[in-house]
């Protein structure tokens, strides 16, 4: 049986030991800081629910497993393993989906490329069951979307209607389509990041020529490698990097695909207004988890002073009591946390006019909440602000459910 943790007592050396086991490769030097750590008085509560709200249980186990079975308690090894055969089944289970689907495409002549899920498991972790995952991301162009709706329905795949309205679709960067039996949820990305978020990468070349993998015998598209990386450090950096799974992706890719050209990467990242996004993601990835990063990267993003701080702000806030961090990490304390990601004041005001937008402009979303005759629907600038003032609120973790991890 799972406890909870004591949120009045400091947990430093149980931060400690996630952090130093949130890793797919464990050197010596690592393992016998694990070994030191496990000698301490910890907090297993607190490790156990530290590691299901930041996605790395799977991890943790495994580290636990490899290096320190002797040292952890019997009840708490059952927990870890039970935890793992059930993300180890679920992700198989997704991966064996996601293959089917990546045929039905390629017979149906869509082009389509799978990303984050079971391909970053393989390609990064190098083991489908080390990463957790509860959905398959699938990135298609805007002109298939139709297309690939049709080939999900014919699979028994249902989505909202709500989801394809032209509000919707301009404003949205995917659709969620959940399998008939509840088992499989699948999402359709045209995009990857919000362009106002800072990510203005060209996609065109990538469809042109999609890299491709073998994943058993099955020939599936992947994004490169930079493009990957620039993709997780935006994805990070939309959430506030409030869980570590998304600082592991970033140094585990970075470990595990050495076709990456640094030079082009930071090239990349300048032109398409995201540098500093990646120097956060890059300066967590090494201070939280002991990434490698050649010499003249790590010189250049040190010189991003802007980036050093939010990278140290957001280190120092990862193992805070999750209700506490959320608030840190919604409205106001969001907004500015994105606005001093944005080097230029052109992209500081282009976020400033969304936010604007993002207050007034009514959406879908409070159309479902509340329905209105057409007469009234002024009434929506009035109660949009009340909508999302609520949401907001009811995003805090509260108690237990603090702990319970998100997407």
């Amino acid at each position: 049986m799972e406890t909870q943790a004591d949120p009045g007592l400091s947990h430093q050396v149980e931060a400690d030991l996630i952090r130093l086991c949130a890793v797919t490769v464990t050197a010596e030097e690592r393992r016998a800081k694990i070994r030191s750590l496990l000698g301490e008085d910890l907090d297993w509560a607190y490790v156990l629910e530290m590691s299901r709200a930041h996605g790395v249980s799977s991890l943790i186990c495994f580290n636990l497993e490899v290096n320190a079975p002797d040292l952890v308690p019997q009840e708490i090894r059952k927990v870890f393993k039970a935890r793992f055969k059930v993300n180890a089944d679920r992700n198989l289970f997704l991966t064996q989906e996601l293959l089917r689907l990546v045929q039905e495409f390629r017979k149906s002549g869509i082009g389509m490329i799978p990303f984050k899920g079971p391909l970053l498991a393989i390609t990064a972790y190098g083991n489908v069951a080390l990463r957790e995952f509860l959905d398959l991301d699938i990135l298609v162009q805007k002109k298939d979307l139709c297309r690939a709706r049709e080939l999900l329905a014919r699979r028994d795949y249902l989505s909202r209607a709500s989801q394809f309205t032209e509000s919707y679709l301009t404003s949205q960067l995917g659709c969620e389509h959940i399998r008939a039996d509840g088992r499989v949820a699948v999402e359709l990305h045209w995009s990857l990041v919000q362009k106002w978020l800072g990510f203005h990468v060209n996609l065109e070349a990538i469809w042109a020529a999609p890299q491709q993998i073998m994943v058993g015998p099955v020939p599936v598209p992947v994004l490169p490698a930079d493009i990957t990386v620039l993709y997780l450090c935006a994805h990070g950096t939309k959430h506030c990097w409030n869980r570590l799974l998304w600082v592991v992706d970033v140094a585990e890719v970075l470990r595990a695909r050495p076709e990456l050209k640094w030079g082009r990467l930071l090239t990349l990242a300048e032109s398409s207004g995201c540098q500093r996004t990646l120097f956060i993601g890059i300066h967590l990835a090494k201070i939280l988890l002991g990434a490698s990063i050649p010499e003249h990267v790590w010189v250049r993003v040190m010189q991003d002073k802007s980036a050093v701080l939010l990278a140290r702000n957001l280190g120092e806030q990862m193992f805070l009591p999750p209700n506490e961090a959320a608030r840190n990490r919604l409205g106001w304390g969001r907004d500015r946390f994105h606005l001093r990601t944005k080097e230029r004041w052109s992209e500081k005001f282009v976020y400033l006019c969304q936010m604007a937008r993002f207050v007034v402009q009514p959406s879908d979303k409070d159309r479902h909440w509340i329905h209105l005759p057409r007469q009234l629907n002024w009434l929506y600038l009035v109660l949009r602000p009340i909508r999302v003032t609520w949401q907001s609120f009811q995003a805090i973790p509260h108690g237990h459910d603090a702990y319970r991890p998100t997407k």
